[in-house]
């Protein structure tokens, strides 16, 4: 599995992610870097310094508002269209990318994700896998409701669906398009009732 992390450093200078995605060899962390960006913590440059994983430095142009934020999108779908990574991550306390990576999703099928860490009471909260792993269970408790007759890989593919889908006609469309038009509208109309509440 390769996987591929980009840093808004403008945004974020907590690097735990290296650790706790337990990065190896085959990951690549690419650093998008700007004269506006935070300062490393110490523990910050210890992860740096001893991950195993592949840094690359992204030397950012600086200069209308959010123009970091634009160049780690086109990076990111260029990165996305080659393909060649089974994950991309972008981290980054910015919630402005939540669209555009949806959109991506949904366009090429892929598994773009925000690793996202928001100062709470001076302590950093991570959007933990749990926290993912909690909602999955939800979508699944839906889905079983729904479609009592669901087999197993089914359940998994319209988790997927669901997550890469911004709203309820979003996850219509995908549907059709991940089952074919005549399976995926059947299979929304099962879920529309009791998957709307999720969106």
């Amino acid at each position: 599995m390769k996987r591929l992390f980009i840093v808004d450093t403008e945004n974020t200078n907590n690097y735990s992610f290296i650790s706790e995605y337990k990065l190896i060899e085959n990951d690549s962390v690419v650093l998008f870097i700007s004269n506006r960006m935070k300062g490393i913590k110490d523990d910050g440059c210890l992860e740096l310094f001893n991950t195993k994983a592949k840094i690359v430095i992204e030397k950012a142009e600086v200069g209308e508002k959010n123009s970091l934020d634009f160049q780690i999108i086109v990076y990111v779908s260029e990165r996305t269209f080659r393909g060649g990574y089974d994950n991309i991550y972008i981290v980054s306390n910015d919630c402005g990318y939540k669209q555009a990576i949806n959109y991506l999703n949904s366009k090429f099928n892929k598994s773009i994700n925000i690793i996202n860490y928001n100062k709470v009471s001076e302590n950093i909260e991570v959007v933990s896998e749990i926290a993912v792993s909690q909602i999955n269970e939800n979508i699944e408790r839906v889905i079983k409701k729904s479609i009592p007759e669901i087999q197993k890989g089914n359940i998994t593919k319209i988790i997927n669906v669901k997550n890469k889908s911004l709203t309820l006609s979003a996850f219509h469309n995908l549907m059709r398009k991940t089952f074919g038009d005549e399976l995926g509208k059947e299979m929304y109309s099962k879920l529309k009732s009791n998957i709307k509440d999720l969106f």
